[in-house]
């Protein structure tokens, strides 16, 4: 059995796996977009990877390439990772869940819930 901390903490590490690797891919991508790489093949240079951009393409290296699609594969399955324990483990859930309707109409009129 996973203590309810353990379980809180997996989710929250998996969140900011998963916001880290998205910001330092949207980083990386405007970095390499922001116009100091070729806009065509240099295969010499091994910048043969397209990246495009609405129309603004650039070439990168195959390790440039790598470095953001891992990004992107690591944002997407710590977030959906994050998700699915979330749904079994049911760490955060609705604060209001499991009241009764006379406590959610104290809620709605600015009363605490537990008065009568």
């Amino acid at each position: 059995m996973i203590s309810p901390i353990v379980r809180k903490w997996t989710i929250y590490s998996l969140v900011t796996t998963a916001a880290a690797a998205l910001i330092c891919f949207l980083v990386s991508f405007f970095y390499f977009h922001d116009g100091h790489l070729p806009h065509y093949p240099q295969p010499s240079m091994g910048r043969i990877y397209e990246s495009n951009n609405h129309g603004s393409k650039v070439y990168l290296t195959r390790s440039e390439h790598d470095l953001d699609l891992g990004l992107q594969i690591l944002a997407v399955i710590a977030f959906v990772a994050a998700f699915l324990l979330n749904k079994k483990w049911r760490v955060s859930v609705d604060p209001l869940e499991g009241m009764t309707p006379r406590q959610l109409d104290n809620i709605r009129q600015g009363r605490p819930p537990f008065l009568g």
